[in-house]
């Protein structure tokens, strides 16, 4: 029920962001590249993490009228996400999980003051988040992958924005 704008002067990677994200949902070998830019390295001890929390429409539920005379927007909150660490020989991890970002936090916040969780402890948290996608390593294919995104997304759309953006468009 709540949006984020990016009010972030040019050049200070809005557009990175959002090809992050894009290049996330599809999988894309992008990622390889975002990850060797911006990810950092493992000896810093912490995930670099990219991840989004969307609301999924519950089937059979029709809130737009609730949702355009100013209530509630309906569905269930989802995390998509990815963390990794930049290096050559480095992986990254894409997962889902149905939930918030306060069932599985990378940080915690005490008065404006972010302390990044530890990875075992982020790991042992996402493990327990209910609905969690990939479950196992047949799983973990990009075929995999793409197959469960397109339950949620319009893959279409997304592969013309992710084009966009490439091209340098503006969002």
């Amino acid at each position: 029920g709540e949006n984020a704008a990016l009010n972030i002067p040019n050049g200070k990677g809005k557009s990175t962001m959002f090809l992050a994200i894009l290049a996330m949902l599809l999988h894309d070998k992008v990622l390889r590249s975002l990850q060797q830019r911006f990810f950092a390295p493992k000896s810093s001890g912490h995930y670099t993490h990219i991840r989004i929390q969307v609301q999924i429409p519950i089937p059979g539920a029709n809130d737009d009228l609730v949702t355009i005379s100013g209530g509630e927007i309906g569905g269930k909150p989802m995390v998509f996400g990815m963390y990794g660490y930049s290096g050559e020989n480095e992986r990254f991890e894409l997962y889902a999980y149905h939930g918030g970002f306060e069932d599985c936090p990378v940080a915690s916040v005490h008065n404006l003051h972010h302390t990044l969780i530890a990875d075992d402890a982020f790991l042992g948290q996402l493990k327990s988040c209910p609905g969690l996608f990939p479950g196992n390593a047949k799983e973990r294919t990009k075929r995999a992958w793409l197959a469960f995104v397109d339950d949620f997304f319009d893959m279409s759309s997304i592969k013309q924005q992710f084009v966009y953006q490439q091209l340098k468009g503006a969002e």
